[in-house]
């Protein structure tokens, strides 16, 4: 069986983000309370007023894109709220689009700083962006402006796994405890701290302590079933990943890691079938895209491969793997001149990011092509 890695930035939050930006400060907030607020001093207060409403018409029905194109708007007309730019960074997270939520948070923030909820949705989008210390920053300052909000805490904790701080990780994880022993994020990070360390079974009984405190939450599902995967504990793995699926349908994560477990059990069918359904619910989701883009190599179907590389980088242009294995599945169709552009791209993405062992790879792969 392949290794499944654990799990750390790409939704170990998702399910404390709508409760913070559910709250009367972001975008959920009852959209007229926000038009009156704007009422007393905008004169555009009438075309505010209507775009929110229609904006939050929007949300309800699930049409996020045409709400952000609203809120946009809205922005354009009074650019002094900090909720009209709260509003859009929900939208655009919610969308996968992590790297615009953060701009539109970074917004908020600069027109108000001493908002902990603003605080803390910048450190979730600048975290699943890839900005590991700015997200650390932006948690630190919402615990500032906050001390007991855990879901800021937890954040704070997968930064610093993410940054190879196990310490501080765990000195989160004790202070988490302080606040409230039965908060299950607390385990859930010690687990995924377990996990980095390479003690699975400590990792196994954290997750299940996590779940045993609150059943409903994804993460904790998809985190035990990647634990009880690196003991090979195939059949517990796969019952936990459908349970964080019956928990949320939409749950990206989840159903890439059940389309992997089918992969390694040669049923492609099946797998490519679940990698469609995590990008189905989360159209941005790239690890998903590569999933499928790989899937389709392991039976040289080429040009479907390139298609789905193609997608990732477009969502992911530093992604050296995929700018790689574009050049292969572009080889793989003889047309040479698009694969070795595809390849030096990979050799330039991997020199940049100090991965010489890969760079070289490309180096033979180009010499290769040009023979």
């Amino acid at each position: 069986m392949k290794q499944h890695t654990v799990i750390a930035l790409s939704l170990s939050l998702i399910a404390s983000l709508a409760p913070v930006l559910s709250g009367p400060s972001v975008a959920s907030e009852p959209l007229v309370q926000l038009a009156q607020r704007s009422n007393r001093n905008n004169r555009n207060s009438e075309e505010l007023k209507r775009l929110f409403k229609q904006g939050r018409e929007l949300f309800d029905a699930g049409n996020l894109s045409e709400a952000l194109t609203i809120y946009q708007r809205a922005a354009r007309l009074d650019s002094t709220d900090p909720k009209i730019f709260s509003g859009i960074g929900y939208l655009y997270a919610l969308q996968g689009d992590f790297q615009a939520a953060a701009n539109a948070y970074q917004k908020a923030v600069t027109l108000d700083g001493d908002n902990a909820a603003f605080q803390y949705a910048l450190g979730y989008a600048l975290a699943h962006a890839g900005d590991n210390a700015g997200a650390a920053a932006a948690y630190r300052r919402a615990i500032q402006l906050n001390p007991q909000d855990l879901n800021a805490q937890v954040g704070l904790g997968i930064v610093l796994l993410e940054q190879q701080d196990e310490r501080g990780a765990l000195d989160v994880h004790r202070q988490l405890l302080r606040l409230n022993r039965d908060y299950a994020g607390a385990y859930e990070l010690l687990g995924m701290v377990r996990m980095q360390q390479k003690r699975p079974q400590e990792a196994i009984e954290a997750f299940e302590k996590a779940a045993k405190l609150d059943p409903r939450k994804t993460t904790v599902q998809i985190n035990l079933g990647i634990s009880l995967l690196s003991l090979g504990r195939e059949r517990e793995g796969l019952d936990a990943f459908q349970q964080a699926v019956r928990i949320d349908p939409r749950s990206a994560e989840a159903h890439l890691q059940i389309g992997k477990i089918f992969q390694d059990k040669g049923d492609l069918e099946r797998a490519l079938k679940s990698y469609r359904q995590a990008v189905g619910v989360q159209s941005r989701f790239v690890p998903a895209w590569v999933a499928i883009a790989d899937l389709y190599m392991s039976q040289q179907k080429f040009l479907e491969a390139i298609v789905s590389y193609r997608k990732a980088i477009d969502l992911a242009p530093q992604n050296a793997d995929a700018q790689y294995n574009l050049g292969r599945a572009l080889q793989g169709r003889g047309r040479t001149q698009e694969a070795l552009s595809a390849v030096e791209a990979a050799r330039d993405l991997y020199r940049q990011q100090g991965n010489t062992e890969a760079a070289n790879k490309a180096d033979e792969t180009l010499r290769q092509l040009q023979d």
